[in-house]
């Protein structure tokens, strides 16, 4: 019962790949974007950290978790779409190559300012120069990663648990915790095979991701992780199409019945009245 899903779980292993991308690479692309921020009615000024941007993907859960069940269900029910679990996660593959492409898109245009000298004065980042460019325009990707996360991340959750029989449950819903450990280990081993033979390949032995990223080609990189996501999703539209639901039973769980209590023992007679008094005869 447990194996069947294993194609279902290779296939979404690559999603956890990306996501990853956004404590890493996302970060990095972020300190190299202008993050200053002022107002001037307020007589304040303050610099983002690049990485408080994740709260824009925390802020997209919440909030788009209720409405896909307030008013997209509905709206696909309404239309005749019958929103299956395998659809759903479906969906989040293919926002979530959505989100490379932008991420892709806004480093290429981030390493033409710095090709023309749209370089802001003062102290860089540890990383490289910074381009005059808001780092708000990182908004959409965090966004997409979001949504994907709504589709993907919570669909896998809801079908290892619903296609699990009682007795494999806890074996089958850990299936979704080990995609995650495993797309984390392929996003760290994709990262140092690109860069070594990326390296060996350039002349200035820079690669695609060298230290400075004004120096290599992180939009490259992050090119091929959304073509590597569409031949993905490619081969899960595939194996979802075979995938035949079964109607597992869930035992209900029900709490045996309590015994009732035992009568409390009746209250020892006070001593007085027990010992007659003097006057009785």
């Amino acid at each position: 019962m447990v194996l069947r899903l294993f194609p279902i779980f290779a296939t979404t292993i690559l999603y956890w790949t990306i996501y990853m991308q956004m404590g890493s690479f996302f970060v990095e692309q972020g300190a190299l974007l202008n993050r200053h921020v002022s107002i001037p009615r307020l007589d304040l000024q303050f610099t983002i950290p690049a990485a408080s941007l994740s709260l824009v993907n925390t802020l997209a859960i919440v909030v788009l978790i209720p409405l896909y069940d307030a008013l997209l269900l509905p709206f696909l029910r309404l239309i005749g779409v019958r929103m299956t679990l395998l659809r759903r996660i479906g969906a989040g593959l293919a926002v979530c190559a959505a989100a490379m492409i932008w991420s892709a898109a806004l480093e290429r245009r981030r390493l033409a300012m710095f090709e023309a000298g749209e370089v802001l004065p003062g102290p860089h980042s540890a990383t490289g120069a910074v381009v005059n460019l808001s780092v708000w325009h990182q908004t959409p990707q965090y966004l997409l990663i979001g949504l994907s996360e709504v589709f993907t991340s919570v669909g896998q959750l809801e079908f290892f648990y619903d296609q699990a029989p009682d007795v494999m449950r806890s074996c089958s819903m850990a299936l979704q915790l080990l995609s995650v450990a495993v797309g984390s280990y392929l996003s760290g081993a994709l990262v140092w095979f690109t860069t070594a033979y990326t390296r060996d390949r350039d002349p200035e032995h820079q690669g695609w991701l060298p230290k400075d990223l004004n120096r290599g080609r992180l939009d490259l990189f992050l090119l091929l992780l959304a073509a590597c996501m569409v031949l993905n999703t490619a081969v899960y539209l595939w194996v979802a199409r075979r995938f035949e639901y079964k109607a597992v039973t869930h035992q209900a769980r029900i709490a045996a019945p309590r015994k009732p209590p035992r009568p409390a023992p009746p209250a020892p007679r006070p001593r007085s009245a027990l010992v007659p008094t003097a006057g009785a005869s």
